[in-house]
Parts: structure tokens; sequence; C-alpha cells
């Protein structure tokens, strides 16, 4: 499914975008799409690889699941309990 997009751009570049598309009968649509796919190419550019890299090991942890639950629940049940004793006063 296409979506909008929408940019502002100068003017100038505007009327080198309406000379290029005229002179090779494509549309501005397929002139956005293929430099923009070309771009990113060139740039290598891999997003779901980012994701893995900047996310690799931090589900690693240095005590197991079930501690590191107790802890979690523990502090909960402190917050509940000074929020319910102030909630009472």
């Amino acid at each position: 499914m296409d979506k909008v997009f929408s940019t502002r751009l100068d003017e100038n570049l505007i009327k080198k975008v309406d000379r290029f598309i005229k002179a090779r009968s494509i549309t501005k649509k397929s002139l956005v799409e293929k430099s923009l796919r070309t771009y990113l190419k060139g740039e290598d550019f891999n997003v779901e690889q980012e994701i893995i890299d900047k996310s690799f090991g931090v589900w690693k942890r240095g005590e197991a699941i079930d501690k590191t639950w107790r802890r979690g629940r523990r502090a909960f049940n402190k917050g509940l309990e000074r929020y319910s004793r102030g909630k009472t006063s």
C-alpha cells in the first residue's frame, strides 16, 4: 500500500526535478522511490541489523530470572504498601 510522503524542497530543485521527469517521461513518485532505494542501498542501510546490534546481549543477566522477579516484586509491594498507608491516613 502506498502512503503519502510530503516534504519541502528548494524551488530550484523542484524545477530541475520537473525538467528531469518530463525529459524521461517518468513520474515524480517513481523518481523519488528509485532515488531513495538507490541512496539507502548505497549507504548499506539495514535497520533490522542495527536494532539487533544495539540490543545484543540486553537479555543476558547476572542473576537467575526468579531472583530478578522476586526483587522486582518486593520493590512493587513496598511501593504499594507506602501508597496504601498514605491513602488511609
